[in-house]
């Protein structure tokens, strides 16, 4: 039986994500949506303030906080989201990026 041609080589592998881990980030985005707004976090937000509650989220998690108190949503997807979004700001917005860097003297 003949095939089709298709060509994705040099493609994003999205056959390769998780689905239980990116529906729980859809979640974190749903309950974000309702709070802020769709798409607040496209505004801009700096890369210490969105690794910053990334870290709290994993610090959470690590010492044994399954949920988000608030959201009652995973700490784990939280920090994913903040992650995603320290992403997207690396990449579309410079003039955001405070993180610490040393000077050579």
């Amino acid at each position: 039986m003949e095939k089709g041609n298709k060509s994705d080589s040099g493609k994003p592998p999205f056959d390769l994500l998780d689905k239980l881990a990116l529906e729980e980030t859809a979640y974190v985005m749903a309950h974000g949506e309702k709070k802020y707004g769709a798409f607040n976090w496209r505004k801009g937000l700096s890369q210490r303030r969105c690794l910053g509650a990334a870290l709290r989220h994993i610090y959470q998690h690590l010492d044994g906080e399954d949920l988000d108190a608030e959201s009652g949503l995973l700490h784990l997807a939280h920090a994913v989201c903040e992650i995603m979004f320290s992403i997207r700001m690396w990449h579309s917005r410079p003039d955001l990026d405070d993180r610490y860097r040393e000077t050579k003297s």
